[in-house]
């Protein structure tokens, strides 16, 4: 789903829950001159989503699904500047936004991020489609 403003728009993923700081996520791209800012979720085990590897507020890479422990992950919440809308225009469809779009951004240092989502639910499995219904009100 879009959130559109002028000089950019906030997108999220439309089967995920969470609560964040728009304001906050959008100075992420202002304020560090970047094109995309990602929200990010604090997890007990990152071994469902993959983590997310920082340099202060720089997205260095994305582990692969598999390693545990806690840490960071992808909430599915951006702010795209109006640069980063005009480099999606470019892409082939249909496209991976996070293998063909974040990836290579964060490899030229364009992809900040931020930790701040709160009571996060990725509603991709029975358990967590359950726990949502008793959440969301």
């Amino acid at each position: 789903s879009l959130l559109v403003g002028g000089g950019g728009c906030h997108v999220m993923n439309g089967d995920t829950y969470l609560h964040y700081d728009p304001a906050a996520l959008e100075a992420c791209v202002r304020e560090a001159d970047v094109p995309v800012a990602m929200l990010l979720a604090e997890v007990a085990d990152v071994s469902r989503y993959g983590a997310v590897r920082l340099n202060g507020s720089r997205v260095e890479a994305f582990s692969e699904k598999g390693a545990c422990g806690s840490g960071l992950i992808n909430a599915g919440c951006y702010f795209f500047s109006d640069a980063a809308l005009e480099q999606l225009r470019a892409l082939s469809v249909p496209f991976a936004l996070e293998a063909d779009f974040l990836v290579p951004l964060a490899v030229k240092g364009g992809l900040n991020a931020m930790a701040g989502a709160e009571h996060f639910i990725d509603i991709g499995i029975p358990e967590d489609y359950a726990r949502a219904e008793r959440v969301i009100p």
